[in-house]
């Protein structure tokens, strides 16, 4: 896999991980699972999920990396899937993970296929293929889950 644009600079990383709870993580700390599961689970449990901007005041928000970085991050506000997993990107890429956007569908509870209306990303990273979150409402993952596994996954366990 390949990198989808420039990351964040590291000020904006160190802020980043101040925002998520982990301001003591080593910005050198080598790409693994457990950083990325660390990683996921400190974002679920401080960035909220919100629709409020397109739901509540039929506001288009900007999916520009300043604008995100600043509602996200200096803000400390939520966002929606497109927005939290394309700023989570550029985290992962300043802190040398190998990951990339992956576009899906919503399909729980429904009927008739979905349009593609979900964000996520792809992560290369011990060798194995991980698909990551951290902007979906609801029950979601807590760490990454293992794309080649057919069998149930748990992760990030309270």
């Amino acid at each position: 896999m390949t990198a989808t644009s420039a990351p964040l600079s590291a000020p904006q990383v160190r802020a980043y991980l101040d925002r998520i709870g982990l301001a003591s993580m080593p910005a050198d700390a080598a790409p693994s699972v457990e950083l990325l599961d660390a990683l996921i689970r400190a974002h679920q449990l401080s960035v909220p999920f919100s629709t409020a901007d397109i739901a509540g005041r039929g506001i288009a928000p900007s999916l520009e990396l300043d604008a995100l970085y600043k509602k996200i991050v200096e803000d400390r506000h939520g966002g929606f899937c497109f927005e939290l997993n394309m700023l989570f990107d550029k985290l992962l890429l300043s802190l040398g993970f190998d990951a990339r956007p992956c576009l899906s569908r919503s399909v729980r509870g429904r009927e008739q296929t979905a349009p593609i209306n979900h964000r996520g990303e792809l992560v290369l990273v011990d060798g194995g293929l991980r698909f990551a979150d951290v902007g979906f409402g609801g029950p979601t993952p807590l760490g990454c889950l293992y794309l080649d596994c057919t069998e149930v996954q748990q992760s990030g366990k309270l």
